[in-house]
């Protein structure tokens, strides 16, 4: 178990780096293709309940019940956000919840991820979407982590000409927005 979860670390690791090179280098290519949201929101819930549920975290979902069936974007990428955010959302919480919002916002899909975690000082805002930054220097030691999962999300988003923010408080928790014309 031990041998084969770095494994899979390490591989997600090799794609974040290569996917920001991708990027970087401006040869990233999205799809276009209708799918489920919904659906997409709800399995990555599903995959990250494990490591949520590890730390005696909730992991609630507020879909819009009006949200279109289907929606057209890139699956993969929108996922490899969603599952970024999560994961880090479930890292950073110590007790509480970890929600995932989805809602549409005139002609904009938004996904919310709410922890209620240890939450991000003003100061460190924008440093935390850096290659290989992360909001302070314990970070890496006392959470794991690279510091390009962030960065990539914001990359990705931007690509989809959208936009990625975050709204912090100290000691209580994060809330990561990502508004994506689809």
């Amino acid at each position: 178990d031990v041998a084969y979860n770095s494994g899979v670390s390490l591989l997600d690791l090799l794609n974040d780096i290569l996917d920001i090179s991708k990027v970087e280098a401006g040869k990233l290519t999205l799809e276009t293709i209708s799918f489920d949201l919904r659906h997409t929101i709800e399995e990555v819930s599903t995959l990250l309940a494990q490591n949520a549920q590890a730390k005696n975290i909730d992991i609630t979902l507020d879909i819009d019940p009006a949200f279109p069936e289907a929606v057209f974007g890139d699956p993969t990428r929108i996922r490899q956000i969603v599952s970024n955010l999560t994961g880090n959302a479930i890292k950073f919480t110590e007790s509480g919840t970890v929600t995932l919002r989805l809602f549409k916002q005139n002609a904009y899909i938004v996904i919310q991820v709410i922890d209620t975690g240890i939450g991000i000082s003003p100061d460190s805002m924008e440093k935390i979407f850096a290659p290989f930054s992360q909001a302070y220097s314990d970070t890496t030691r006392k959470y794991g982590g690279t510091g390009l999962g962030l960065a990539l999300c914001r990359q990705l988003v931007t690509h989809m000409q959208g936009q990625l923010t975050v709204d912090s408080s100290m000691d209580k928790g994060s809330c990561f927005t990502t508004r994506i014309p689809l």
